[in-house]
């Protein structure tokens, strides 16, 4: 890696190289029209597995573009740059849309970590600082947050087995301690101000906004959507009348209340104080940037 970013390639071979590494990190992110395995493999992972993946793994892809597409091949970002933020903005939109008609709330969530990525993606390809290091920060917020957000998937699933929205309601009234991270980590989700979701998000505007005012207004239609299901989610869950279904209500144990508590805390306490990583992240980044 040292040899190769110190290697001065020709505009031609930038063009070709950054095609065929693209590809390869669209698929990880996911990317349009590469998206629909991270949904599959979500149902079907066991919540270590979700965790895993949605924490860590797919940061993989959004590593690569800052640290190989960016970094390397600034002419290639500069020739495909309508392709990749247009397949970012539909990734976007139609993931949002496919997470607001979901029946099973392990899908819902992974779509919306589809829609998380790509926004992350319009911020690495903004062309500005200020889009680099919010996409760097929403890499680290996804992380808790959806980490956060399959940890109440896994912890209902071990009491009730099912993943179904509609067999869920009213578990505020036997389960406050659960609803009440589940709703801390939601407002992180749809980018709540004093969450750590905001700072990202807020930053990729910004750099969005310097960028192209018309990719900002339809990256802005994302997380607009992203409240509609999250506060959708929310109320089908915790809310109404207790179904036949749910017979015995056990709020979270010792170890459950760690891990959510934990979670929660640094989502908060980072979008409070988000110069704590900052510094260190713009450090990290200014030598990437696309001029």
């Amino acid at each position: 890696m040292a040899v190769l970013s110190m290697h001065n390639f020709n505009s031609t071979k930038q063009a070709i190289y950054f095609f065929f590494f693209f590809w390869g990190f669209a698929i990880k992110i996911p990317m349009f029209p590469f998206h629909l395995w991270l949904p599959m493999a979500h149902v079907e992972a066991p919540t270590e597995g979700s965790i895993l993946l949605a924490g860590l793994l797919l940061k993989l892809g959004s590593y690569g573009f800052i640290k190989i597409l960016v970094s390397w091949f600034p002419v290639g970002c500069i020739y495909f740059l309508p392709l990749v933020t247009a397949m970012a903005v539909t990734s976007i939109i139609i993931a949002s849309c496919n997470a607001i008609v979901q029946a099973d709330f392990k899908r819902l969530i992974a779509y919306t970590s589809i829609s998380h990525m790509n926004f992350v993606v319009l911020g690495i390809f903004s062309h500005s600082i200020f889009g680099l290091v919010g996409s760097a920060v929403l890499m680290y917020a996804h992380g808790l947050v959806s980490s956060g957000l399959f940890a109440v998937v896994g912890m209902l699933y071990e009491r009730y087995f099912s993943r179904q929205m509609e067999y869920y309601s009213g578990l505020i009234v036997g389960m406050p301690m659960l609803g009440s991270f589940f709703f801390l980590i939601l407002l992180g989700n749809f980018g709540f101000p004093l969450t750590f979701n905001f700072i990202g998000e807020l930053l990729i505007l910004i750099g969005l906004a310097h960028f192209n005012f018309y990719i900002l207004f339809l990256s802005a239609i994302g997380l607009f959507l992203s409240v509609v299901y999250s506060v959708l989610l929310y109320n089908k869950l915790m809310f109404g009348n207790l179904k036949p279904f749910i017979r015995q209500i056990k709020d979270i144990t010792l170890m459950e209340f760690h891990c959510l508590f934990s979670i929660s805390f640094y989502i908060i306490f980072f979008g409070i104080w988000p110069m704590s990583v900052l510094e260190c992240i713009y450090l990290g980044l200014s030598q990437c940037i696309v001029r």
